[in-house]
């Protein structure tokens, strides 16, 4: 993976997919934040760990960089957000 840079930021919001494979398996996800911005999350092992929390309220820590038009996230630390 390219080194990014950018800020560190905590962001809350909804994670929902954005891409999926043939077999309809999610391969991609975002934040849609409550800031109303989207941030694509990088792939890695935090990615494939929050796949199990898409549609659910979740406060997110990482590096943010705004790239191909998009804010992208490299996420640090993940958390779950209670209902509220």
């Amino acid at each position: 993976m390219e080194n990014m840079q950018g800020s560190y930021k905590r962001i809350k919001g909804v994670l929902l997919p954005v891409k999926w494979d043939d077999n309809g398996s999610v391969q991609d996800i975002a934040l849609y934040a409550n800031d109303e911005n989207e941030y694509i999350i990088v792939k890695n092992i935090k990615s494939k760990e929050m796949v199990k929390m898409l549609r659910q309220q979740v406060e997110l820590y990482g590096m943010v960089q705004f790239k191909n038009g998009k804010n992208i996230i490299l996420v640090e630390k993940y958390s779950q957000e209670p209902d509220e």
